[in-house]
């Protein structure tokens, strides 16, 4: 276990030169080389070691292609062993004859690999490295690692371009030295460095640029003796077309020196990077005008030796190039002159390149062809292909996608296109969407008037009424669908409302057939707390039946709070498209009973108040859609509709009431809203054939809604509003409506009267009066308003005979209403008895007993269809009269409840009650 630990601790400290198997295999074929061959000390530049050299060229070559870093067959590097390859010339350069300015053995990451092999001589290393194709991570080294390492093997790669024999291949190496060089200067202000040493490198930098130029215009006779006319022609074109590319890259460089950032991360360049790591902050004006005029010194150094070959340039080798393919597309006369043309374009766009060369490359200058017009001459095949190519910028690929979806016939009559379009799916923008359904329509059109005869041909066919399958535009769609997936919320709302435009608001050309399965997975999903509302997959699910979508978000929205946020977010988000269900929806639900009656109706309509209409468009809301509602409902005496919409009343009165100042959440238009609510309360109060439960409720929640909404108002209200709610209730509504309405005709001081009082303004005078005021009022009153009535001492002992009177008009009446509005009563006297009666007679026996009697006489009397239910739910009561008598409990007094209940008819309810009592009299002896 304590091995493992140690291997463990040792991989997680692995550095990027950690020694690895392959060092092994280039040490020993350098030991051999040095021992059996010939000392490399021993060997010198150009000193006749051609054949030592190609020895040790060989044993290198074979081992690298034994361990399978490069091509047996080319011996060229393998792209997938570049990290090792790199690792491998490192190595090579830690172990040359190199002296640096600074202690290497000091960097813990490369001292184990540091002259542990046969030092190379530099010449032989740069020899090494033409030889073993190691070109690629030799320039990445000069560029990319400290100046202070690299520029001395500048000068060695410079000498030996000498004498490599393929003059192409010198200059394609003069254009990486030169770019090397040119990256090196920049990248030295990211190190700290002595100034000294600086301007040292800088000016040995420089030379070794100079050197690398003198390539391109002093060409060595003896090399080019052999050449013919026509390849000094390709050669003088190959120079120029060398030379642009490095003055453009120089271009580049200059004006943004990240450009001679490396594309990737590759530490095995960072030499001794803790001491020369640059602090933040170090650079000063001083150090970057230095650089500026260092790459200024290269640059017009470029353009000097660019004006030279330019010069010796005529006609007839201009005229030749044109004979020379660079590629399938391209020839060396269109590269050289389209690169002439943009070298000129940028010393125009930048004066500081400004050089005598400007007007002599207009001989050689082409204009580039633009992008668009490459564009707009290609054929589909081109247009793939550019599609296919993953190195070509964003910006191009775009270019060649914009042309493919713009010749919609054949992209999206082509399979090949088609799948092309699915690749570069990303690629695809609003308007491309747009154009593929405006490409469905026009089908659509087309086959359907195929389908008609010649002489019906209908001119202007309208889409929403065809009948249409699906599957036929299927595969159009779904790019759709899928380049929406890459899209914001706003642009896929543009898409939406365009389809809307085309299709009609009710599509189904879109649905896919299981539509419904995952609109309802999807709201399921929202519906968790934990869940956050995903707009793009919503708006996604519309594209393909919006109708069906947003009706199932509206019906979720009326049983799940969670939903009630989301669907009032949603619409707001997606205005104005989605007025077009939205408000259609929301009037059809107060047509549809099984919707008015979910639990969280009432708070839909709120949120959807302050959501969308608050404040600005709250009368709209209000007026057309409550009052008007209202007012239909009240007409066909639909009560059980109207309940929720009073309930929501209630719940815009009390929204924001944790704030510490209450709003009024009906601002001016309040008055008008406690009118409605009396009108409310007017038409639902009952008598006794009219009452259902439901118009209980709506009175009790009109009654909660006036109370509060006016403790609100009445501080703030004109007296223009005062009036006119007075005359308007006072004219119009019932003594039961106008009590609740009495502080808008007082002043601050005045108390109002009492409600008994307020209905009967004249002293009752004897029992029958009591009775009969009783009778018309207690079967229209609400448990809390017979609770005031309770209250009135000229009330209060009649209470219980009109009870039993009340039980005769309801067996007379022979209603279902009457009924239920009797079980009302019961339930009223219960409380009043609970709440009045019982406190005043407490430790009374014979008042507890004649209440007890009382009683039982209401519940005998009751009509026949609910006697035993009245028994059962006056069951507790009758008991707990009993219990408030003295103890021990009076013989007589049990005999005379017992001797009543037995004169009462019999049923099962009397028969528990009467085990209970016996069990209760028993307790209480």
């Amino acid at each position: 276990m304590r091995d493992l630990f140690k291997t463990l601790e040792r991989l997680r400290t692995e550095t990027v030169m950690e020694y690895c198997e392959e060092f092994n295999g280039i040490k020993s074929v350098l030991e051999h080389c040095n021992k059996h061959v010939k000392p490399f000390n021993k060997v010198y530049f150009r000193g006749g070691n051609e054949a030592f050299i190609n020895e040790l060229v060989r044993r290198l070559q074979d081992y690298l292609a034994e361990a399978g870093l490069v091509d047996k067959e080319s011996k060229k590097p393998l792209p997938d062993k570049s990290h090792i390859l790199r690792k491998i010339l490192m190595f090579l350069m830690f172990n040359t004859d190199a002296t640096y300015k600074f202690d290497l053995r000091s960097d813990q990451n490369i001292v184990h690999v540091l002259e542990i092999c046969p030092l190379l001589p530099k010449f032989m290393l740069v020899t090494l490295v033409w030889e073993l194709n190691l070109d690629q991570y030799f320039n990445e080294m000069l560029s990319y690692s400290p100046c202070w390492f690299s520029f001395q093997y500048f000068e060695p790669a410079t000498d030996s371009l000498k004498y490599i024999d393929d003059a192409f291949e010198v200059l394609a190496k003069v254009e990486q030295l030169l770019k090397a060089i040119f990256i090196t200067i920049t990248r030295s202000e990211l190190r700290v460095m002595d100034n000294v040493d600086k301007k040292i490198i800088y000016n040995k930098l420089y030379d070794y640029a100079m050197n690398l130029l003198r390539l391109f215009y002093t060409p060595d006779a003896e090399k080019f003796a052999n050449f013919s006319k026509k390849k000094m022609y390709k050669y003088s074109g190959f120079a120029l077309k060398h030379l642009l590319e490095m003055v453009l890259y120089a271009f580049d460089v200059y004006e943004n020196s990240d450009v001679a950032n490396p594309p990737e991360n590759w530490p095995e360049y960072d030499i001794c990077s803790q001491p020369c790591k640059k602090l933040n902050g170090n650079a000063s004006s001083s150090e970057g005008s230095e650089l500026k005029e260092q790459q200024m010194k290269i640059i017009t150094a470029l353009l000097n030796a660019l004006q030279n070959n330019v010069l010796l340039v005529k006609i007839d080798i201009f005229i030749y190039w044109v004979e020379i393919d660079l590629n399938e597309k391209q020839t060396l006369q269109e590269v050289v002159g389209e690169m002439a043309y943009r070298v000129g374009e940028r010393m125009v766009q930048n004066k500081v390149f400004g050089h005598d060369v400007q007007q002599q490359l207009k001989v050689i200058e082409i204009r580039p062809r633009t992008l668009e017009e490459t564009i707009r001459e290609s054929r589909i095949g081109d247009i793939l292909n550019a599609l296919d190519d993953q190195s070509l910028e964003y910006r191009v690929r775009r270019a060649w996608f914009n042309e493919l979806i713009n010749r919609t016939v054949v992209a999206l009559g082509n399979d090949e296109c088609l799948l092309a379009i699915k690749q570069n799916i990303k690629l695809m923008n609003v308007e491309h969407c747009k154009q593929i359904m405006d490409f469905i329509k026009l089908e659509i059109i087309r086959n359907h008037n195929e389908d008609l005869n010649d002489s019906d041909i209908d001119t202007k066919p309208n889409v929403e009424n065809m009948d249409i399958d699906p599957e036929d535009y299927e595969e159009y769609y779904e790019l759709i669908l899928l380049a929406m997936e890459n899209f914001s919320v706003d642009f896929i709302l543009d898409v939406l409302n365009y389809q809307c435009k085309l299709f009609g608001y009710e599509p189904t050309l879109f649905a896919r057939s299981d539509i419904t399965h995952r609109s309802t997975e999807f709201f399921n999903k929202c519906d968790a707390e934990t869940s956050e509302f995903d707009m793009q997959q919503f708006l996604l699910l519309t594209f393909e039946q919006p109708q069906l979508v947003w009706q199932n978000f509206f019906e979720c929205a009326c049983h799940s709070l969670q939903h009630i946020s989301n669907y009032c977010k949603a619409v707001k988000r997606c205005r104005p498209l989605s007025n077009n269900y939205f408000r259609p929806q929301l009037m059809a639900a107060f047509n549809d009973l099984s919707c008015l009656e979910q639990r969280y109706f009432p708070a839909l309509l709120c949120e959807i108040y302050f959501s969308l209409y608050y404040p600005d468009n709250k009368t709209e809301f209000l007026k057309q859609i409550i009052h008007k509602q209202v007012n239909q409902f009240l007409d066909n005496q639909q009560f059980t509709y109207l309940l929720p919409l009073v309930k929501c009343l209630n719940l815009i009165n009390s929204y924001g009431e944790s704030q510490s100042s209450k709003p009024l959440n009906f601002g001016e238009i309040t008055a008008p809203v406690l009118l409605m609510a009396a009108q409310i309360m007017d038409k639902a109060r009952w008598d006794l054939i009219t009452y259902t439960d439901v118009r209980d409720e709506i009175v009790r929640e009109c009654i909660q809604f006036i109370q509060k909404t006016s403790k609100k108002f009445l501080p703030n209200a004109t007296e223009k509003d005062r009036k006119w709610i007075t005359k308007v209730i006072k004219d119009s509504y019932k003594p039961l409506t106008q009590y609740y309405f009495q502080k808008y005709s007082m002043t601050p001081d005045q108390i109002p009267i009492e409600f008994d009082r307020f209905l009967i303004r004249l002293d009752i005078e004897d029992k029958s009066e009591a009775e009969m005021f009783l009778i018309i009022n207690y079967v229209r009153c609400t448990m809390k308003e017979t609770e005031w009535l309770a209250r009135s001492e000229r009330l209060l002992p009649h209470i219980s005979d009109v009870m039993i009177i009340l039980s005769g008009v309801v067996n007379e009446t022979e209603n279902p209403n009457s009924i239920n509005n009797y079980r009302h009563c019961l339930s009223n006297y219960a409380n009043i008895v609970q709440r009045f009666l019982l406190p005043q007679i407490e430790d009374d026996n014979k008042a507890i007993e004649k209440l007890e009697i009382k009683v039982l006489k209401i519940i005998s009397s009751a009509p026949e269809q609910i006697y035993e239910e009245t028994f059962m739910s006056f069951e507790s009561l009758l008991l707990d009269i009993i219990r408030k008598c003295g103890r021990p409990l009076e013989e007589n007094i049990s005999k005379n409840i017992q001797k009543y209940v037995d004169t009462m008819k019999d049923c099962s309810a009397k028969q528990i009650f009467t085990d209970k009592l016996k069990a209760l009299v028993t307790e209480m002896s």
